[in-house]
């Protein structure tokens, strides 16, 4: 059963549904989960799956940094503006967060040359707080149609394949 558990509350959601008897599986960002009450090794020890990314991050920089390339990040740019963020609000943003090379449309995505700087500016861009791109259902579903049926078969070797192959084997009872 998918529950929102809104970041901090989600270990504790987690650990009473495992006390109440049910199997369970925490998938979460990694970027706090130090300061989770339970903590991940008490859940654990309790029986639940914790899946969490490496790195520490949350989930849109787990996607942005497993991407394979420009053209990726052009596709994850354009599930944005499929999502209805406007071409010229993905430009501003982008453009805030690039020092040097800025981009005159996001066609230019595609091919810009620094793709490191490229996808720091575009996760900074999706998750700022008054640009959150994903943060809806809908729109996060356009970002997991633009992942599923372009890209993730291209980056099994990455985290965010082998967190979702693992949450994938946990669901249908391979645990």
């Amino acid at each position: 059963m998918p529950v929102d558990g809104g970041g901090s509350s989600a270990p504790k959601r987690a650990s009473d549904l495992r006390e109440h008897g049910y199997d369970v599986c925490l998938f979460a960002d990694s970027d706090t989960c130090a300061e989770w009450n339970p903590s991940e090794t008490t859940l654990a020890a309790a029986g639940i799956k914790v899946v969490i990314w490496d790195d520490k991050c949350c989930s849109e920089k787990r996607i942005i940094d497993d991407l394979p390339g420009a053209q990726a990040l052009f596709g994850f740019v354009k599930a944005a503006k499929e999502g209805g963020i406007s071409e010229q609000s993905i430009l501003n943003a982008l453009n805030d967060g690039l020092d040097t090379e800025k981009l005159a449309d996001i066609g230019k995505i595609a091919t810009y040359s620094d793709l490191s700087a490229l996808k720091q500016a575009i996760y900074k861009a999706s998750t700022s707080e008054n640009k959150a791109w994903f943060k809806t259902v809908s729109r996060g579903e356009t970002l997991g149609d633009f992942v599923f049926s372009t890209v993730f078969e291209q980056i099994e070797n990455s985290d965010f394949h082998r967190k979702l192959k693992m949450l994938e084997g946990w669901a249908l009872g391979r645990r």
